[in-house]
Order: C-alpha cells, then structure tokens, then sequence
C-alpha cells in the first residue's frame, strides 16, 4: 500500500531530513549524533508507509555512514576513536531505527486502512452498497459549481420502484433488501463508472455529467427496461417475482437554477410517471417545471 504523495508531506519530510544531514555535517560529530536519522525515517513511514520508510531510510543510512566514515578517516590520526565497538553500536542503532521506521510505516498504513473502512462505511448505503444521499447531495453541488464554470449541462434521474411497499408487507423486510440490493446491480452494469449512483430515501437517483435530457432518456430506458425484465427472489408461494420503476429525468440548467430546484422537479417528473401506472420515463416539461415551483 502506498500513500499519495502530496506537497506538504514531501516538504516536511524533505525539511526534516536536510536540517539532520546538515546538522551531522557542520556538528563534526555525526558518529554521537547518528540517532537523530530516526525523524524523518519515522515521519517518511507515518506519511508514505512501509515504502516511503524504506526510501527515505536508504537514503539517510546511507548519507549518515559516509559522513561517519570520513570524521573517523579524519580524526583517526588525531584522536583515539574505539571504531570497531563505535561501528557495531551505531549498525545495530540503525538497524533498530529502519525496522522503527518500518513499523511505523505498518501502523501508518493500518491506521489509513480503517480510515478507508470507516469512510466507506459512513459514504455507503449498507443495503445496496450504492453511495449514501449525504454523499449524493455534496456531489450535487460540486456538479453544478462545474455545469456553471464550464457551460456543461448535466441530468438527474430519480428513480422508484412501482408499489415497494406492497413487496414489503408480502414477502417482508429482508426480501425487500434482497430486491433492492439485486437492482441497484443491474442500474450499476447500465451507466458509466464517472456516473453517480446512490440511494436517496427509498429509491435511488442517478447523476449524468456532461450528459443532456435527450441521451440520459436512453439511459433511463436502458435501466428501467433491464429491470422490467429481470426476476427478483420471492417467497414459497411465490418464488419468482417481476418488478418495475419508474424514473423522473430533469437537466441542469435547462430545468433548474440550483440544486433544490433540480431535485424537485425531478420528484414531479417522477411523480407523473408513477400516476400514469408506473414503468416508465418522464422527462421534465414546463407545466412539471410549474408544478415543482409552486
């Protein structure tokens, strides 16, 4: 696992290991302070993890042993230095120091692995495993804050499955987690991976970028046709099951000024398709446009 490399990161280990390299040389006395090379060991392994330790520590062992080589070749003929003991202490002090910063490096990436989890967890529907509406609204409005700086239009779907709460007192609360769960996978295989996919009360919406009304209907129809035509798991009596949804469409801006109003009109395009019987797609219009700002 490596970590990304950012510029603050890069500056502070980078800082870190020139003023030690730099101390170690104008001190004269690198082969006392050797020990200092723990810090940016240790902080190139919190930051970049078990590789990151590993090249910075490379690096600075091996700049440290040169500057130690050279004082000792230096004063040797000055001073009595006890080099072989000075030598084997100082490889095994740095041999204790790689493997810190190696650790360091493991608890570093340990600590970014359930980080993720809990991120996913907290960004993720646990039914469907599709985005949560938390996550769907902060999206939203960066995807307006780019239609607008770009001039690049983008569509909305909202979509609902016909009489759910129908399926839910038949066959009850786990199959219905069963049948949403097994039709957030089919809209999945349907869009893009740039699309954004996610819950949003007890349906689902669908974020289109770049996309117009005109191609996000094929992919409304796309969608609700895979979804008329699946089987979903049913109970004894019933084994086999055929549902379908029904999808309100609206594109920013042609139909919105700001995210509430998109979503809005969305509902009652959705809501239209739903009053005429369902298992369909109805684009936004100006008399649901009306509806939705009244």
């Amino acid at each position: 696992m490596v970590a990304p490399v950012r510029l603050r990161d890069f500056l502070i280990v980078a800082l870190s290991l020139c003023l030690v390299i730099i101390f170690l040389y104008f001190s004269q006395k690198a082969y006392l302070f050797w020990f200092l090379t723990f810090i940016p060991i240790f902080l190139a392994g919190w930051v970049w993890h078990r590789a990151g330790a590993f090249i910075v520590g490379v690096f600075t062992l091996a700049s440290t042993s040169i500057l130690i080589y050279l004082e000792l070749l230096s004063q040797s003929a000055m001073v009595t230095i006890p080099s072989s003991s000075l030598l084997l202490q100082i490889v095994l002090g740095f041999t204790l120091i790689f493997l810190g910063g190696l650790g360091v490096g493991k608890i570093s990436e340990i600590a970014a692995a359930e980080k993720e989890i809990i991120k996913q967890i907290t960004l993720k529907d646990k039914t469907t495993d599709l985005f949560t509406e938390r996550y769907f609204k902060l999206r939203l409005e960066d995807e307006i804050r780019r239609s607008e700086r770009f001039e690049m239009p983008f569509s909305l779907l909202l979509l609902s499955v016909d009489t759910l709460a129908n399926f839910r007192e038949t066959f009850g609360t786990f199959r219905t987690e069963l049948l949403l769960r097994r039709i957030a996978r089919i809209m999945e295989r349907c869009v893009r991976e740039i699309d954004l996919l996610a819950r949003y009360g007890d349906g689902f919406v669908l974020l289109l970028p770049g996309v117009k009304a005109e191609e996000a209907v094929k992919v409304a129809e796309r969608i609700r046709t895979s979804v008329e035509k699946a089987e979903f798991e049913g109970d004894e009596v019933e084994p086999r099951v055929k549902k379908t949804i029904s999808i309100g469409l609206a594109q920013f801006p042609e139909d919105a000024f700001d995210e509430n109003e998109l979503i809005t009109v969305a509902r009652q395009a959705l809501l239209k398709a739903r009053e005429r019987g369902g298992n369909q797609t109805i684009t936004c219009t100006p008399l649901i446009k009306e509806a939705g700002r009244a």
